[in-house]
């Protein structure tokens, strides 16, 4: 067994904040990793807002009917309702990380949150909410319409990997009654929704992005009153008064890691997070060293870190250990370590097998990951990802829910190989698709009055690395209330269905409606006379 304190690879990065007076967290280095620069700028600019006022307020000047209703009083009134969920098809502090809040404190040159911490930037107007690297932003995490409403702005064909700033980025903004949500740095491409469109709450807009004035993938949402004053819907000792959310999250402070991979490639010859890191599940005997990366949250002040390495039948292989020496709470880091294997870990030239790196923190585990040594790496080796599990949030939903399925499972070792995972999300009502929807973020959501009263909603997700597929997890729910004779999806008997019932008698198997077995009344697999009794019998009553 090896031990020491220090890699020598680590120590390279870090040998200028130990030999600094002042230690800081940015002397570290972008390569290296360490606290999350904090941007020097508003990732909304004061030219961009205005471009996005000054579109709205002619837009209602000369569509006045679109808010202000035949009978006459504003849409939605003077409040904004409860906001029932975050607008992102992903799982709160999981594979989204809300790091940024408004600004409580915009007039003077101080800043503050809701919660008196400083998460946020001076005259911070939104929430910021991160995804991981730029590798989900390329295979998509959509953004949702956090409540109905109507399409005042939207933008898009700006580029969408950002790290400086300087453009307008492509944007959304729907009014709510005065109350708006406006969604900044989406991905390129992805908008899809125009100005004038009614959106119910839980559609998707757009997918996140880094465009704009950003400073990584993230999405800025922010929500004005009628007056254009900012709001922060989170309540705290800094923002008295009612949430605006049904069920307000509570702000993380627990140190945890949301992503972890392993590389042969050196990682100080990589641009480093966000962009995409060096993943693989296996080295070769021919690599002269291993290395592997951490991004997480909330590590604590002077943070003692302990890494092991384990060979294939459970013996210690390697020990170090040492001080990150950060003088402040990092709320958003990544690091990278690296190892000589000759010198350190010799008998990963010789010794094939499953290994294991584990990685504490002040004694606590954060990692504990499994790789495989091989006599020589191939391209062809791959596994697929994980099993997981899926939930439905509300668990019991109603007609007027967004009803988000969730994915669980870890956020470091959901692939062997640890690949992106991408999931794809098929959603049922009575049998029918009524969303098909791949993409890396770990939930997905179906609009309110998505399916009709009675309908069976089933949620089926299939995990992918983009070659292989792990196994497929499925919740269903009823929603409740009695089905109806429905053909046309419009959760009512009309003559809409008539039409759709004679399609389906006449031509069983070019039937366009909404669904086939709606069609077959008494449930014998075919439509024919009884059927035609049925469904005269449901028009009478």
């Amino acid at each position: 067994m090896a031990r020491t304190y220090l890699p020598p690879i680590v120590l390279l990065f870090l040998l200028p904040l130990l030999l600094a007076n002042t230690p800081s967290p940015y002397q570290f280095g972008l390569r290296a990793g360490g606290q999350m620069p904090t941007p020097t700028h508003d990732c909304v600019d004061a030219q961009t807002r205005n471009v996005v006022r000054s579109v709205i307020n002619q837009h209602k000047r000369l569509h006045p009917e679109l808010f202000i209703p035949s009978g006459g009083s504003p849409r939605g009134g003077t409040t904004l309702p409860l906001l029932p969920f975050y607008p992102i098809a992903g799982n709160n502090y999981g594979d989204i990380f809300h790091g940024g809040f408004v600004d409580l404190d915009p007039t003077s040159p101080g800043f503050h949150d809701y919660n008196c911490m400083p998460f946020t930037r001076d005259t911070h107007a939104g929430i910021d909410s991160e995804i991981r690297s730029f590798g989900e932003q390329v295979i998509g995490v959509p953004v949702l319409a956090a409540l109905d409403g109507v399409v005042v702005f939207a933008q898009d064909g700006w580029p969408d990997m950002n790290l400086g700033g300087g453009t307008q980025g492509n944007i959304v903004a729907i009014d709510h009654g005065g109350w708006e949500t406006s969604y900044y740095h989406l991905k390129n491409g992805s908008v899809t929704v125009a100005v004038n469109d009614e959106v119910k709450a839980g559609q998707p807009i757009g997918m996140i992005a880094s465009s704009g004035n950003s400073f990584g993938p993230h999405l800025h949402f922010e929500i004005r009153d009628p007056t254009f004053t900012p709001y922060e819907p989170f309540a705290g000792p800094c923002r008295p008064g009612p949430s605006g959310w049904v069920d307000q999250l509570p702000t993380n402070l627990d140190s945890y890691l949301d992503d972890f991979a392993l590389s042969y490639i050196p990682l100080d010859t990589v641009p480093g997070l966000p962009f995409e890191m060096p993943r693989t599940g296996q080295i070769g005997f021919e690599d002269d060293e291993v290395w592997f990366w951490i991004r997480g949250h909330n590590l604590p002040v002077d943070t003692a870190w302990r890494v092991q390495f384990f060979r294939p039948d459970g013996s210690e292989a390697l020990l170090w250990e040492w001080f990150f020496f950060n003088a402040e709470i990092y709320r958003n880091y990544w690091f990278t370590f690296g190892y000589d294997i000759e010198d350190l870990i010799p008998d990963m030239h010789v010794i094939t097998g499953t290994w294991r790196v584990r990685v504490e923190f002040n004694d606590a585990l954060m990692v504990d990951a499994p790789f495989e040594v091989r006599t020589m790496r191939t391209a062809d080796f791959n596994r697929a990802p994980e099993p997981i599990t899926v939930s439905l949030d509300p668990p019991v939903p109603t007609l007027d829910d967004v009803i988000f399925c969730r994915v669980n499972t870890s956020l470091l070792i959901d692939d062997l190989d640890y690949d992106i995972v991408r999931y794809r999300y098929v959603w049922t009502a009575d049998g029918t698709v009524i969303r098909d929807a791949t993409h890396a973020g770990q939930a997905d959501a179906i609009p309110h009055h998505a399916a009709c009263p009675g309908s069976e909603i089933t949620c089926t997700v299939t995990p992918s690395d983009g070659t292989l597929n792990g196994p497929s997890s499925a919740v269903s729910t009823t929603l409740p209330g009695v089905a109806e004779i429905d053909l046309d999806c419009d959760c009512e008997l009309t003559t809409g269905d008539i039409v759709y019932f004679v399609e389906a008698l006449l031509s069983p198997d070019a039937f366009t409606g909404c669904t086939m077995m709606r069609a077959d009344i008494d449930d014998d697999g075919e439509i024919d006379g009884r059927d035609v009794a049925g469904f005269v019998d449901a028009i009478i009553q």
